[in-house]
């Protein structure tokens, strides 16, 4: 960990995805879930999975699912992302609610285009809070 503006940076480097977040918690990757619902390539919903988080006190190693101050998601997107979206434009940024995939407000997430490696850029939200972590690409 590393730390940054205050704020401590989380990576998982194989799935393209950093996390800022407060000190006193700790970001862990757990499996994706294999049963959730997808959408094929152009129509609106999230297609591919990224990675999901589990977000803990680091003193009790409770589950935490308010952030104060919030953390800040910094998920890699591809060019498959961008096609399978129609476009960079319509890329959107999304979490699984527990039962069915849910996009960020577009105003809530910025696309960052720096492109590295087979990277085409991040797309950046602050979270408050939530309550599944499981975060994918979509349109």
């Amino acid at each position: 960990m590393v730390s940054y503006t205050g704020l401590v940076r989380t990576d998982f480097p194989k799935e393209s995805v950093f996390v800022l977040h407060p000190s006193y918690l700790v970001v862990v990757q757990i499996p994706i879930q294999t049963d959730l619902t997808l959408v094929p390539s152009g129509t609106t919903g999230t297609h591919r999975p990224v990675i999901n988080l589990k977000i803990l006190d680091r003193r009790t190693n409770d589950v935490v699912t308010v952030f104060e101050p919030a953390i800040e998601l910094h998920v890699g997107y591809t060019a498959t992302d961008v096609s399978h979206a129609n476009g960079e434009r319509n890329l959107r940024l999304g979490y699984w609610d527990g039962s069915k995939w849910e996009l960020f407000a577009t105003s809530s997430v910025r696309l960052d285009q720096q492109p590295s490696g087979d990277l085409l850029g991040w797309g950046i939200v602050e979270v408050g809070g939530w309550s599944d972590p499981t975060i994918g690409w979509g349109r």
